[in-house]
């Protein structure tokens, strides 16, 4: 059948696609292709982790991972659920919560570390970018970054300051359904806890 639809339509008419880490089934279906000779074998990174990738070499020049342990005073579970994707995060994440780290889950569904945060905030899906410059603009106005820091190491903070200055608590809040209070203890638990981690995963792509 494969043979027909080559001879009738071309080798291009053809695509293979091997979904994320099974890497079995991509070994079988690069052999697949090698055997039909066909050009289109692809992974989901190009809607999956590569715009992240780039995103964090674009801004750290590297790929930052998340830095979790017992030292850990505050982590934002953003858009991520390791429980199910990436266990041993899980675990590291459960060790710093019995060592006094706080845990709060950005998530508009209710995911198993919603059972052990000090806050939960159901965004409304599709508006996180919305929090995040909501509780950047918060962050800003409250004073609680490192100026020093920022005149060493930052490139364009001023056009920053000017982009999330329209992002205020109350519309933040109306766009995200979240509570004024809940989105104003978060960015202060992130930014004034020394060793928070946001730790994030393919949702926010």
């Amino acid at each position: 059948e494969f043979q027909k639809i080559i001879a009738d339509y071309s080798k291009e008419s053809l695509f293979t696609c091997a979904g994320h880490n099974r890497p079995m089934l991509f070994a079988f279906l690069e052999r697949f292709t090698n055997v039909l000779g066909l050009p289109n074998l692809t992974i989901p990174s190009n809607v999956c982790s590569i715009p992240r990738i780039l995103a964090y070499k674009d801004t750290f020049g590297f790929t930052p991972l998340e830095d979790v342990s017992k030292k850990t005073k505050s982590i934002l579970l953003w858009g991520y659920n390791p429980t199910y994707t990436r266990g041993k995060i899980a675990i590291m994440i459960n060790k710093a919560i019995k060592s006094g780290s706080k845990l709060v889950v950005i998530d508009p569904l209710e995911t198993p570390h919603v059972d052990k945060v000090h806050k939960w905030l159901p965004v409304r899906s599709g508006t996180d970018l919305v929090l995040a410059l909501g509780m950047i603009n918060i962050i800003i106005q409250e004073g609680w970054y490192d100026l020093d820091f920022i005149n060493r190491h930052i490139i364009g903070f001023d056009k920053l300051v000017e982009n999330v200055k329209d992002y205020n608590l109350d519309m933040v809040a109306d766009i995200t359904d979240l509570s004024c209070e809940a989105i104003w203890e978060t960015a202060r638990l992130f930014a004034q806890e020394n060793l928070s981690v946001i730790a994030v995963s393919n949702a926010l792509e």
